[in-house]
């Protein structure tokens, strides 16, 4: 018995352990892999990225604003002080007399001034060698021509007093007083203007270019 054991026991040295035998009858690999990969990975990644970013933003933004503020203050102070001092001295350039001159009116001439009659007063002097002025409604010139573009005045005609007469017109005593062309300042040829008359009556007065007409206008009451 110990013999048989220790046969035993001297077979199984040689031969090993026993292997595990699969389904298929071959022995199964039972040997433990021991081999550790101590291979460490040494190789460094030295590939720098040397690709610089060169493509510059060119895209320069070029959209400038336009649009300008065309919204200009036009509201202009129109408050503005109007009160003009229209007071105006006329009295520096405005014709005086001579002083020292005595003078009497002597002719009230006719001329059509701002489309009415208007009278002319030519002055002159009573003695010595002052010149004659005019006047018209209170203001003295020193010509006739100066009086005419004062007052808007007609040169075209100019009429002085020629005669005088008293008349029986609605069985009431008037005047008249009949007027030539030709007067100081008159532009045209003395003798080319139409008659005047001016009439003082009890149907009427104003000036005239004939009785007809004074008549036709003036009828007397009935």
């Amino acid at each position: 018995m110990t013999r048989t054991l220790l046969l035993l026991l001297l077979a199984t040295a040689c031969t090993g352990p026993a292997k595990d035998v699969d389904d298929t009858g071959e022995a199964a690999d039972t040997d433990t892999d021991t081999d550790t990969d101590t291979d460490t990975d040494t190789d460094t990644d030295t590939d720098t990225d040397t690709d610089t970013d060169t493509d510059t933003d060119t895209d320069t933004d070029t959209d400038t604003d336009t649009d300008t503020d065309t919204d200009t203050d036009t509201d202009t102070d129109t408050d503005t002080d109007t009160d003009t001092d229209t007071d105006t001295d006329t009295d520096t350039d405005a014709f005086e007399p001579d002083p020292a001159c005595d003078y009497i009116d002597l002719i009230p001439h006719v001329v059509v001034c701002a489309d009415a009659y208007t009278t002319l007063m030519q002055w002159g002097p009573i003695e010595g060698e002052c010149p004659d002025w005019y006047q018209v409604d209170g203001v003295s010139y020193e010509t006739p021509e100066d009086a005419f573009v004062a007052n808007e005045c007609d040169a075209t005609c100019v009429y002085t007093p020629n005669i005088a007469a008293m008349l029986l017109y609605c069985d009431t005593r008037g005047e008249y007083i009949g007027y030539r062309d030709g007067g100081p300042g008159q532009t045209t040829e003395a003798g080319t203007c139409p008659e005047l008359y001016y009439y003082m009556t009890v149907a009427g007065s104003g000036y005239y270019p004939s009785h007809e007409a004074f008549e036709a206008e003036n009828p007397c009451p009935e």
